[in-house]
C-alpha cells in the first residue's frame, strides 16, 4: 500500500542543495532543534522564508547565561523550547526542579492556552527576572513557527536523533555567528527607531502590539522577517491573497489582535481588495460543508483552503486538500503561504506574552 501523500512529498522535487543552506544559521542550529536543517530544505524553495527564519533563529534563541540559574537546568530549558508538542518537556529527564516546573508551565500555557495563564506567569516570575522571562517567551514563540511549518508539511520528525547533551551549547553560542547574522539583516539599522520606521515604510502599518518588545535584537530580527514577507515585489502568491490567508488564520484561532493586523495590512497594502472578498474569506472558515467562495479564483480558493487546513492545531490537511493545492499553486506559493501562517502562529504567542 502506497504511503499517504503529504505536502512534504509533493514539494520534494522543488528542493535544491545550495551552499547558502549549508552555511546558514539554520544548519548551525540543527543540533539544537532537530528539524531546523530539514525545514531549511523547504524554506529555501521561497528564499524570503529561508532568510526570515535564519535571522529569527539567530536572535530568538540567543539565551543569556542568567537563564541557567535559580534551579533551571540546561536540559529543562532546552526541552521546553525544542519539544514539538510542548507537553512532554521533562518526562524522560531527571531534571525536574522548581525552575524546571516554572519553565514547563509557562511554556505550555504560552503555546496552548488562548491567554497566558496567570498562575503559570506568576510561577515563572517568581523564578526569572523580567529580561530572562522575555528570552524564554521568545524561544517558545519561535518554536511555534517551527511547529506550524513542520506540521503543515506533515514532516515526520524524530527527536530521538538529537544529542540532547549538546543542544543548549549550540544555542548559547549562536551569538558567535555575527557574520552570518549581518548577511541576513544587511541594510537594516541597529537603531530600534530606524528599524521600526523601515518596517512601517514597507508595511504601511504601525504594529502597535509590537511596541512592548524590549529586546532590541529580537525586535530587529522580527522586523527583518516581516519586511521579507511583506515586500510586494517578493510575493509569489500576490499580497492580496497572502493577506487573506492571515485573515483565515486569525478567524480560525479567534485572535482579535492578529485579525486587526491583517485588516490594517490590507488597508495599506491591498486597498483595492473588495470588502466582499474579505467577508467571504471570514465566512469560509465557518462553512461546515467546505464550499469555497464562488467569487474566488482557483488560486485564491487553493490558498484559503490551505490556510484553513493548517491554521488549526493540529493541522487538518488531507489528500484532497493537497491535490487541489498542488494543482493550483506553485511550490514557491505554497511555501510562502505556510511561512506567513507560521509567522502568525509565532506572533500569536508573542502577543499573549505581552498582553
Amino acid at each position: 500500500m502506497a504511503d499517504a501523500s503529504t505536502l512534504a512529498k509533493e514539494l520534494r522535487p522543488a528542493i535544491k542543495t545550495s551552499e547558502s543552506r549549508r552555511d546558514s544559521i539554520l544548519a548551525m542550529t540543527s543540533n539544537f532543534m532537530c528539524d531546523a536543517s530539514l525545514l531549511g530544505d523547504y524554506l529555501e524553495v521561497w528564499p524570503p522564508a529561508f532568510r526570515s527564519l535564519n535571522i529569527l533563529s539567530a536572535n530568538f534563541l540567543n539565551f543569556p547565561g542568567s537563564l541557567l540559574g535559580l534551579g533551571v537546568s540546561k536540559e529543562s530549558l532546552q526541552a521546553a523550547i525544542t519539544s514539538s508538542s510542548c507537553m512532554h518537556y521533562l518526562r524522560d529527564e531527571a531534571v525536574v526542579s522548581a525552575g524546571g516546573d516554572a519553565v514547563e508551565a509557562f511554556s505550555r500555557s504560552l503555546a496552548q492556552d488562548e491567554v497566558l495563564s496567570d498562575e503559570a506567569l506568576k510561577q515563572a516570575q517568581a523564578v526569572f527576572s523580567e529580561g530572562d522571562l522575555e528570552w524564554l517567551a521568545l524561544g517558545v514563540s519561535l518554536r511555534g513557527f517551527f511547529d506550524k511549518f513542520s506540521s503543515s508539511l506533515q514532516l515526520r520528525l524524530d527527536e530521538t536523533q538529537t544529542d540532547r547533551s549538546k543542544l543548549f551549547k549550540k544555542a548559547y553560542h549562536l551569538a558567535s555567528s555575527q557574520q552570518l547574522e549581518r548577511h541576513y539583516s544587511n541594510g537594516v539599522s541597529n537603531n530600534m527607531g530606524a528599524t521600526f520606521a523601515e518596517l512601517e515604510s514597507v508595511s504601511g502599518y504601525s504594529w502597535p502590539y509590537l511596541s512592548s518588545l524590549t529586546n532590541k535584537r529580537a525586535f530587529k530580527a522580527l522586523a527583518v522577517a516581516l519586511c521579507e514577507n511583506l515586500h510586494v515585489s517578493r510575493s509569489q502568491i500576490g499580497i492580496e491573497t497572502k493577506l487573506l490567508t492571515g485573515i483565515i488564520y486569525a478567524k480560525v484561532t479567534s485572535n482579535e489582535k492578529l485579525m486587526s493586523d491583517s485588516l490594517q495590512l490590507i488597508a495599506h497594502l491591498a486597498p483595492d481588495l473588495p470588502e466582499k472578498t474579505i467577508r467571504c474569506a471570514v465566512e469560509f472558515v465557518s462553512i461546515d460543508n467546505g464550499a469555497l467562495p464562488v467569487s474566488f479564483t482557483n488560486e485564491q480558493s487553493a490558498a484559503v483552503l490551505l490556510a484553513r487546513s493548517i491554521a488549526a492545531t493540529p493541522c487538518k490537511i488531507n489528500e484532497i486538500t493537497i491535490s487541489m493545492v498542488c494543482a493550483e499553486l506553485t511550490s514557491k506559493q505554497i511555501i510562502e503561504i505556510i511561512t506567513w501562517v507560521s509567522l502568525q502562529e509565532m506572533l500569536g504567542r508573542l502577543y499573549k506574552f505581552y498582553s
